[in-house]
């Protein structure tokens, strides 16, 4: 099972816990292995900086998993070196150009 959180948050939340519970210990009974996707961290350097900051506060309140990705869907500021995404209809970097 896949559980996804979107980095809006600077940690995880009490929802994040809670829709834990449900699918690990309700749902899957504790015996269907979740791994932890984090999206939107176009802007985090490195990304698996958000990993190391909320692994432990995670594990504290009992939320394991089997794995855990920290990806982006988007260019980010940086790599774009614009500081801003308004050349977003640029095919080149559509194709890693």
């Amino acid at each position: 099972m896949i559980q996804r959180l979107q980095r809006g948050l600077n940690r995880p939340s009490e929802v994040v816990e809670i829709n834990y519970e449900a699918f690990y210990r309700i749902i899957g009974s504790k015996k269907v292995p979740i791994v932890l996707i984090v999206t939107g961290l176009e802007d985090e350097v490195p990304m698996e900086g958000w990993w190391r900051r909320n692994e432990a506060d995670m594990k504290n309140r009992g939320m394991t998993y089997n794995g855990h990705g920290c990806i982006t869907t988007t260019r980010s500021k940086m790599a774009m070196g614009t500081g801003t995404m308004s050349n977003m209809s640029n095919p080149d970097w559509l194709s890693g150009n």
